[in-house]
């Protein structure tokens, strides 16, 4: 009748922790911010990118960190915005399609991310030490979702810069 009983809860994110537990973790490793990405439903190219997307096995639902992006978002953004040219010369072996190509994946990904960090708002003017119960934890939680955000922004734009230096470096 008395017995203790134990979980362990395992790596979760803090959206798992809230939604089942009630609680979350301040500075949670295992936190992530997920977005989705699709093709334009009118692109005269949907079935081939379409296709090209399975054949990589690469979904449409990326998780994200404050310190990582998965490669596999890269790949699947440059698949999706493939030109009539780059799709016909579409060699899965290359990380980069083309210039044009890669630096049209960081301006769309860069605008998504910034859209989506928009969006994320604080109604509330008051300091989050005054809050409490549920509304700390909605607070907390929004606020970890924006650091992600902000993060993955950074991680994105750390990675265009390179990517144009090495362009910059490759024409003299």
């Amino acid at each position: 009748g008395n017995a203790e009983v134990w979980n362990n809860y395992g790596p979760k994110t803090n959206e798992a922790f809230l939604l089942s537990f009630g609680f979350m973790l301040e500075n949670n490793p295992n936190n992530t911010y997920w977005i989705q990405i699709g093709l334009q439903s009118a692109d005269q190219l949907l079935m081939s990118k379409f296709k090209i997307l399975q054949d990589a096995k690469l979904g449409n639902r990326y998780h994200l960190t404050s310190n990582s992006i998965p490669e596999d978002l890269y790949k699947a953004m440059r698949i999706c915005l493939l030109s009539y040219e780059e799709i016909y010369f579409y060699n899965d072996d290359h990380q980069i399609v083309s210039v044009n190509n890669e630096l049209k994946m960081y301006h769309t990904l860069l605008a998504l991310l910034e859209t989506r960090l928009d969006r994320i708002t604080l109604p509330l003017d008051t300091s989050i030490d005054s809050l409490t119960g549920n509304k700390k934890l909605a607070v907390s939680y929004v606020e970890e979702q924006r650091k992600i955000l902000q993060s993955s922004i950074n991680l994105v734009k750390e990675k265009r810069r390179q990517f144009v230096n090495i362009c910059q470096s490759h024409t003299i």
